[in-house]
Formats: structure tokens, sequence, C-alpha cells
């Protein structure tokens, strides 16, 4: 790849750098919000190559004004403080 890093290729190395040192890391990508929350205590959120949140599940999916600024919503019912953490 010639010219700069897209913005998603620069946090991906982060995370590559973040396996590296800590042994146990693990990356999943997801669209499936409720199955990320049940497998992943911490999630990073991004949007067109953009990270815009980085913290825990729970705290990201219960965050409506993240949510719908993103485009982003839990099926119908759910609610994720019914998820054991």
């Amino acid at each position: 790849m010639q010219g700069p890093l897209v913005p998603c290729t620069i946090v991906l190395l982060e995370v590559i750098w973040l396996y590296d040192v800590f042994d146990n890391a693990m990356l999943m990508v997801s669209h499936d919000l409720p199955y990320a929350l049940e497998l992943c205590p911490r999630s990073l959120l991004m949007n067109e190559g953009t990270l815009v949140a980085d913290g825990r599940t729970r705290d990201i999916l219960s965050d409506n004004g993240l949510m719908s600024a993103n485009r982003l919503e839990l099926p119908y019912g759910f609610d994720p403080d019914f998820v054991a953490p």
C-alpha cells in the first residue's frame, strides 16, 4: 500500500502492537452487538475509519447518544443490563 496510512489502518497496527505486548489480546470484528457484549468486556467503536469510542462494551452499548450518532441500534427489546458481565 502506497501513500499515508488511513486511520483504521493505524488503529489496527496499534491493536497488533497491543497483542504483542499483552499475550492475551484478541481482535474480533462484529456487527452483532449483543454477541459482542457477551464475549468482549472492552470494545473499540469505529465509524468510517475513525475511532469514536474505546471502553467497556456495556457502557458503549448503553450510551444512547453515542449509538444514535453512529447509526447503531440494539435489537428491539434488548437490554444490555440483562446480559451477564
